[in-house]
């Protein structure tokens, strides 16, 4: 009786672990690319007033005991001392730093004359990103980013609060995993209602295995890092509201002709 017993309850905490590993974390996705093509990456939603997006460049990475080390290639700041993204080039690279359930990140550059000012501390729990602060170096002010996941272990919501504003992103997915849309608002301090509103959409999944899981660290390769396949197109809509601005939108659609390396997986650094 007692063995019958045994091998129940053995078998229900297999089924159990099993199923609750059908979604890894992101520490149990470990990169291995050696470059990424900046062609492929997404501005995250808030620069896409500057969005950069079809460049030519690449990211460039340094391993050491399996995790990143080093990203090599960024974009130089406009002006010097700025923060709008300008070329892209391999004189920026980031530095990254481990400790337990803390990820430190760091944009530096040898170039003399540009002040680089850009830190970022990512609080994981339970192997998810939980929380990610940006200290801007010129004059130490944070931003504070809050990830919420849903019961799926899917990132839900994203959110943002500082003296200026709340900027809040809803993520929707499908049932296969991949992500469908993105719709995110920009809310000044005291304000009742957005002065901004993006909606992304991201569409032409492949059923091959995203190779890019792994990065969810960078900004311009988290929104590629959430599925379980590859989207191959992608349209962005931002309006501003009437009062701001005087009141318009912008639109863009890109669309991906995604390249298949030797075995057959798609190869984002071709």
């Amino acid at each position: 009786m007692f063995k019958h017993c045994f091998l129940l309850l053995f078998s229900i905490s297999a089924f159990i672990a099993c199923k609750k590993s059908k979604t890894p974390t992101p520490a149990d996705l470990p990169p291995t690319l050696d470059s990424a093509r900046v062609y492929y990456m997404v501005t995250d939603a808030r620069l896409s007033n500057t969005s950069i997006m079809g460049i030519t460049g690449d990211a460039h990475f340094t391993y050491e005991n399996g995790r990143i080390i080093r990203r090599t290639g960024g974009h130089l700041p406009l002006p010097p001392a700025g923060v709008v993204p300008g070329p892209y080039t391999k004189e920026i690279y980031d530095v990254v730093q481990y400790q337990p359930d803390k990820i430190f990140m760091e944009t530096k550059t040898e170039l003399a004359g540009y002040n680089i000012a850009s830190k970022r501390e990512l609080l994981l729990e339970n192997g998810r990103l939980k929380k990610k602060i940006y200290t801007d170096n010129r004059d130490n002010r944070k931003d504070t980013v809050m990830y919420l996941y849903d019961n799926n272990n899917r990132i839900q919501r994203r959110e943002m609060r500082n003296a200026y504003e709340t900027f809040i992103q809803v993520f929707s997915f499908d049932g296969n995993g991949n992500l469908q849309s993105v719709r995110s608002t920009s809310t000044p301090a005291g304000a009742g209602d957005p002065s901004v509103i993006i909606e992304e959409t991201f569409q032409n999944y492949d059923n091959r295995p995203n190779p890019l899981k792994g990065y969810w660290m960078w900004d311009d390769m988290y929104y590629r890092s959430l599925s379980v396949n590859n989207f191959a197109k992608y349209n962005m809509r931002k309006t501003i509201a009437n009062g701001t601005l005087g009141g318009n939108s912008e639109a863009r659609e890109t669309v991906w002709q995604l390249r298949l390396d030797a075995k057959g997986n798609v190869d984002f650094s071709n």
